[in-house]
């Protein structure tokens, strides 16, 4: 396998063909989070050629972009009858 493109998007059959492992031992990986994925709404994973590459160690794990942080609101149906009491 040579390192290419390190944002390319596998699927959880191409790396086992890749690796000539089974797609259960690729699974395995993820699980045990030896090999970074990203699950897709309906279960399926993906994994991007450069977290194999780093857990092959053939280069450094690519840079993950910062996903925005939600703000975290309470409203009043969340808060306890004795907090709401002391708010109002």
């Amino acid at each position: 396998m040579a390192p290419n493109n390190p944002y390319e998007v596998l699927t959880v059959a191409e790396v086992a063909a890749e690796l000539k492992v089974t797609e259960a031992t690729v699974r395995r990986w993820i699980n045990q989070d030896k090999l970074r994925s990203r699950r897709l709404a309906g279960g399926e994973f993906r994994i991007l050629r450069g977290d194999i590459n780093a857990m092959l160690g053939i280069e450094p794990e690519p840079e993950q972009p910062e996903r925005p942080k939600r703000a975290v609101m309470t409203t009043a149906s969340v808060l306890s009858t004795a907090e709401r009491m002391s708010v109002e």
